[in-house]
């Protein structure tokens, strides 16, 4: 109970989860274990990869060929997919200058990337005046400042000597723990979604009577009923 800091000489953590697999575990169950790591693997990679591809084809490809067609859509679907998946091959060796663990890794980036998200789900139900402008304009400022930071230390092999720095600017912007970083992140991005929606107007009167019910501050104002699917044929439903 002294107060004494815990610290550990290890100086390759990734390779403890194999070490204790190989040495406590028998032969039947390190295959089991393997096979349950790979299949884990395999279905993340696949889901991230998968959702990816369609965030792009259906996002961003039609909308830019509006024309394309559906063999089309499928094809750059699929070649998006090699794209990423040789992307993050190259990227891997990257981590290791990080100086980090994989586990230390997948935090700082989430960590990159769920701030701004969480800011503009945040205040979407908190400000029914907040617009789709100030959402992507402070989801833009927090990616960049997160992603931004993030590439920086890799380059550097580790922001660990940023802390040491006589800038202090540096020190606040590289020497600070990741998850301080990750919370002035979301901050500046809620800032950002908060100011650019005043800046534009808000949302339209017809718009902002769609959102009620939806948030806070309308939690006990009545929906509109609203149609969501009409009939294809003309009035009635026949063509």
């Amino acid at each position: 109970g002294g107060g004494v800091p815990v610290t550990s000489s290890c100086k390759h953590p990734d390779l403890a989860f194999p070490l204790l697999v190989n040495k406590l575990l028998p032969a039947g169950a390190r295959g089991l274990v393997l096979a349950a790591v790979l299949a884990a693997m395999m279905s993340t990679l696949a889901s991230a990869f998968n959702s990816s591809s369609t965030l792009f084809t259906m996002d961003i490809y039609s909308r830019a060929r509006p024309q394309a067609t559906s063999s089309e859509l499928v094809m750059v679907g699929r070649w998006t997919t090699v794209v990423l998946a040789v992307v993050s091959m190259l990227w891997v060796p990257m981590i290791d200058q990080l100086g980090e663990s994989v586990f230390v890794y997948a935090q700082m980036a989430n960590a990159c990337l769920a701030p701004p998200i969480f800011a503009l789900f945040s205040l979407s139900l908190a400000f029914p005046w907040l617009n789709a402008t100030g959402g992507l304009w402070g989801m833009g400022v927090g990616h960049a400042l997160g992603l931004s930071r993030l590439f920086t230390c890799v380059m550097r092999g580790g922001c660990d000597a940023a802390s040491m720095s006589p800038s202090v600017l540096t020190r606040l912007y590289l020497g600070s723990n990741f998850l301080h970083f990750a919370a002035f992140e979301g901050f500046a991005a809620a800032a950002v979604m908060l100011l650019v929606s005043r800046g534009t107007g808000g949302l339209e009167p017809e718009q902002t009577a769609r959102v009620k019910g939806l948030t806070w501050s309308t939690r006990g104002q009545a929906r509109p009923v609203e149609m969501v699917c009409q009939p294809s044929g003309g009035k009635g439903g026949q063509g």
